[in-house]
């Protein structure tokens, strides 16, 4: 019997009940930056990776990814998220592996904050995943045009917002050569 009474008085003490319920006034401790909209905040959480600048265009199984040749030499491949139910401040771990090798290409770590769409749904875009391919050079093979390309790569996130949600994903894409490196592809 005393077990029982104990067991009762602790949910009365942490306020939970035998229903599913959300209680907004929970969400804030004092510690998160950004906001999120009340209607928001007991809704499950959810996220889709892209690879664009500006708007946000998403991307499936299969997709290909172009490996951008930059401004300064280097190449990158753009990650982009579109968040739903989360805080407007989202931190994305963004990693990316050759499938063929295994070696990770891209592992970077972003806090960013969301550009709200609507009241529950933002997104972030241009997200440099800078192309590392040191481990994979061959010689005088040492470009991500010469070592990836039409290669399957493995596009991984895990995005946190600053309230604690937190998500993973995974998916398989094709490495692209940018326009002007469609004659550097090795087969």
């Amino acid at each position: 019997m005393l077990r029982i009474l104990t067991l009762c008085s602790l949910f009365v003490w942490t306020g939970c009940t035998s229903e599913d319920t959300c209680d907004p006034s929970l969400e804030d401790t004092g510690i998160q930056i950004g906001s999120i909209a009340e209607q928001c905040i007991c809704s499950e959480p959810d996220f889709w990776m892209g690879s664009s600048t500006g708007e946000f265009i998403g991307l499936n199984d299969g997709d290909g990814v172009t490996m951008v040749y930059g401004p300064q030499g280097g190449w990158h491949i753009w990650g982009s998220v579109r968040a739903k139910n989360t805080r407007d401040v989202i931190k994305i771990h963004f990693r990316i592996s050759d499938k063929e090798s295994g070696v990770v290409v891209v592992d970077v770590t972003n806090q960013v904050a969301l550009a709200m769409e609507d009241d529950c749904t933002g997104i972030y875009t241009g997200m440099y995943g800078f192309l590392d391919v040191l481990e994979l050079s061959k010689g005088e093979l040492d470009t991500p045009p010469e070592l990836l390309c039409e290669h399957e790569l493995e596009l991984h996130m895990i995005v946190t917002d600053s309230g604690g949600r937190k998500m993973e994903k995974t998916m398989d894409v094709i490495a692209l050569p940018d326009d002007v490196d469609v004659n550097n592809c090795v087969d």
